[in-house]
């Protein structure tokens, strides 16, 4: 799973750069990778594929991006249970482990996840995994949701959806 490490004071501007390869892409800053960058890849059902651009050895996220075929979003809203969570509006910095890698990058897959894209007319989220969670951190409009070991167990997307072209857009008539 993708650890929590720490949480930043700061908030992260978003950007949306989808294309027709990647039908999910949020960038959270200017590419730089100056600085070198780990991906953390993950597969789904259906040869999806999930890759988070971490920034080396913050493990701030650069880019997160879904390649996904349309028959494997399910159309429905999924219950985000509010009960008990903490929330802290800021940014997820992750562990990146980079002393284990070669320098500046590694591929790192987990073969244990199989992660679901659920939307509907107002969100749209990944669930990596159904642990309870315990803590939200919130970027504007997104939230990540970590359980009590913070693993990443799901990002959710708010008051944007997929249009046809696979871009987010932000629903204006809410």
């Amino acid at each position: 799973m993708l650890k929590l490490k720490n949480i930043s004071s700061d908030i992260r501007k978003i950007y949306n750069e989808s294309d027709y390869h990647a039908k999910i892409r949020i960038l959270f800053q200017e590419i730089d990778y100056s600085n070198g960058v780990c991906y953390w890849n993950v597969y789904g059902k259906e040869n999806s594929f999930l890759e988070i651009t971490l920034h080396n050895p913050t493990g701030a996220i650069y880019d997160l991006t879904v390649f996904f075929t349309p028959l494997n979003i399910q159309h429905k809203q999924i219950s985000i249970i509010q009960n008990n969570i903490t929330e802290q509006t800021s940014f997820p910095l992750f562990e990146t482990y980079i002393e284990k890698y070669q320098n500046g990058y590694y591929h790192l897959p987990d073969e244990n996840i199989n992660f679901e894209i659920y939307a509907d007319k107002k969100t749209t989220t990944i669930l990596l995994s159904s642990n309870i969670v315990t803590l939200h951190v919130i970027n504007d409009p997104i939230t990540f949701g970590f359980d009590k070991d913070n693993n990443l167990c799901y990002v959710h997307i708010q008051n944007m959806i997929l249009n046809e072209e696979g871009f987010l857009e932000k629903i204006t008539d809410l």
